[in-house]
This record gives structure tokens, sequence and C-alpha cells, in this order.
């Protein structure tokens, strides 16, 4: 699902670059006019969707890890709500970081040179720091913005890795004499991404799909995607 969002949100410049931000709105006609900051594509629903169902705590979270490195979520962080519900309003940034500070990498040796400079030896302030468990958990330079021009590094890294893990998941399939309906579970994704749950059942089918696809259930009842 991450993979999808971004990739939208990705181009839509108009909400997350300022110029294009300007240029759109100054193009627009609407009464009253769109303020800039309902433009933010951190503040559209599918987005707050994706992000609930890529971090919030689960009893087996191992494969939300990647996920919320690069989000800047702690793993046991609070985020534990139905990812389908409307309930997750919280305000950016606050909607991504819901329980700590999460360090850079970066972040390391600056932490211990302060430590230094308050007079503590090098081997104390590492004992601190391991102490208050300080360790890089974030991807991000720019905390709280995934499309943020200095985190397009990362974000590449990133979605290729989401591609690697869904191209994994077809060989893994393939290996076990399965198949998965790919249709069907992008199609699924943009639906929940829009909120469009009822059409699910209505419109799916109406798509152009080979019957062979059309019967293939999804796995545990779990997306791909």
């Amino acid at each position: 699902m991450s993979y999808i969002c971004l990739n939208i949100s990705f181009l839509k410049p108009e909400t997350y670059d300022a110029t294009a931000r300007t240029a759109y709105l100054q193009k627009e006609h609407r009464d009253p006019p769109t303020q800039p900051e309902d433009l933010d594509y951190r503040k559209a629903k599918g987005y707050k969707r994706m992000l609930k169902r890529c971090t919030a705590r689960a009893a087996y979270g191992v494969h939300l890890y990647p996920h919320q490195e690069f989000f800047g979520v702690s793993p046991d962080g609070s985020v534990n709500q139905n990812w389908r519900d409307g309930s997750f309003t919280m305000p950016i940034p606050e909607a991504h970081n819901l329980h700590e500070y999460m360090p850079l990498r970066s972040d390391i040796p600056v932490v211990t040179r302060y430590l230094q400079e308050k007079g503590l030896p090098l081997e104390l302030a590492l004992e601190v720091l391991d102490h208050a468990e300080y360790i890089p958990r974030r991807r991000l330079p720019v905390a709280d913005d995934p499309l943020h021009p200095e985190n397009a590094e990362e974000l590449r890294k990133y979605l290729r890795y989401c591609w690697r893990l869904l191209i994994w998941c077809n060989l893994l399939a393939e290996g076990t004499g399965k198949k998965i309906n790919w249709i069907y579970e992008i199609t699924q994704c943009i639906f929940d991404l829009r909120g469009a749950y009822e059409l699910k059942t209505t419109m799916i089918r109406s798509y152009g799909m080979d019957p062979e696809y059309l019967q293939l259930p999804r796995v545990d009842g779990y997306s791909f995607v």
C-alpha cells in the first residue's frame, strides 16, 4: 500500500512542492479558494490509512519494521486502531511520530560529542546512550515528510525495497505452485486508499480480467500490497 500511495502522491507535485503548489493555486478557480496547507499530501485520508496500516502495532509486527523505520514510528508505538476507520485524524507531523523522537544515525556522534563537552568521558557517554536506548531508528533526514526533496535518496531506497518485496512475494507464490491475483490486489488497494470499500463488490469485477485470476482468492484474507 505504501508503494502505491507514495507513487500516486509523487505524481501530484502540488501536494508536496511549494513552487508547484503556488502555480496550482494561481490556476485554480474555486470559491472559497483552497488553502495551501490543505493540499499537503499528508493530510489526505488515504495517506493516513496507509501510515496506520504500514506502521500500526500488531501481534506479529516483524514485517512492519522497515516501514516503521522509514516513516519514523517507534516499533512499540501506540498506533493500534483499525486502519480502515476514520479515527486517525491527528495533525501532521504528530500523525507520524506518535511515541518519541526517532534518532538518525548521524545524530549519534552529535549527541556523543555534546555529552563529552559536558565533561563525560567517551565510555560514559556511550553508556548513557545505551541506557537511554538512543539508537538510530529513523532513515529520513527531514522527519515526517517522505516526499521532501532532502529525503529523495532514502525515498528511492524505500520504494526500491517495496518493489523487490512484491517481486519476492510473487516468486515465492510461483515456487509453491500458486498465483497472486495482482489485478485484484492493486484494485483493492486503490479502493482502500480512497475509502471506497462499498465499491469493491460491485466494481472490482467490471474490469476485463482473466477469468483464471478472478477465481484466485486472497491468501488468508491479507493483502500483499
